[in-house]
């Protein structure tokens, strides 16, 4: 039996792959991370837009809009309301405070997919590691509403 070539070109890529994690995870480390560096996966953010769809969207409106007194998750009203925080506080805020007819109930897998939708709603860009579940409410990951330079 034979086995299959593994080609440079596959090689690179994998290697290439690999630093940028751990490029994410010492900018993370650092505590210099901001929501632009890609700190969601595209796949982690699919999983929120569906928690969202049944657990969130009934108060804050199908489009993150808001709704009544809930506070939209997106726009100009929440980039007022999160910018200079982290990821941790709106993680956390959504751990104590939702869903508010049963606040507390959502995992730590659960709110670090509500995060990442929520990022990937307000236009910030998809990376190639997920936000650690484990992690989520105590990451120093800055929000910020304009991308630095």
């Amino acid at each position: 039996m034979t086995q299959p070539m593994v080609t440079g070109r596959r090689v690179r890529a994998v290697v290439g792959a690999c630093g940028a994690a751990l490029l994410a995870a010492v900018a993370v480390a650092q505590g210099g991370a901001t929501v632009w560096d890609g700190v969601y996966t595209a796949e982690q953010a699919e999983r929120g837009r569906e928690i969202y769809a049944t657990t969130c969207a009934v108060c804050h409106g199908p489009a993150l809009g808001g709704v009544e007194s809930a506070p939209p998750l997106t726009g100009d009203q929440f980039n007022a309301n999160w910018s200079g925080t982290t990821i941790a506080d709106l993680a956390e805020r959504i751990r104590i405070s939702m869903p508010v007819d049963k606040p507390g109930t959502l995992s730590r897998p659960q709110l670090a997919a509500l995060v990442a939708y929520i990022l990937k709603v307000d236009g910030f860009p998809a990376g190639t590691a997920e936000i650690d579940p484990q992690l989520v409410t105590s990451s120093p990951v800055k929000i910020v509403s304009n991308k630095p330079e």
